[in-house]
């Protein structure tokens, strides 16, 4: 399962990557001294601080989201082992008395 699900997550990656390439291709571009070029060159600049800022404060709730997952995951998996140990103590306890 983890095998599919690591290839899942390629195809995002490189989409992301390819359309940051393109606007980073875009704006270089658009450093050739000519003087319309400036004020698109600013609007892209607005445009991209404000995409960067969604992309940071989308990765940080997606984190947090996996990190709870994982403590989920954690803390079932040690309970389970609790619950195991509790068991066999008992069984012990009920078989040398």
């Amino acid at each position: 399962m983890m095998n599919k699900i690591q290839k899942r997550a390629i195809a995002p990656i490189i989409i992301v990557v390819f359309v940051a390439l393109a606007l980073l291709l875009i704006y270089l571009f658009l450093f050739l001294p000519i003087p319309k070029f400036s004020q698109i060159r600013i609007t892209i600049n607005y445009f991209l601080i404000f995409i960067f800022w969604i992309v940071l404060q989308v990765g940080i709730i997606y984190g947090y989201y996996k990190l709870g997952k994982l403590m989920i995951f954690g803390f079932n998996k040690a309970r389970g082992i609790f619950v195991n140990w509790d068991t066999k103590i008992r069984k012990y306890i009920l078989f040398h008395s």
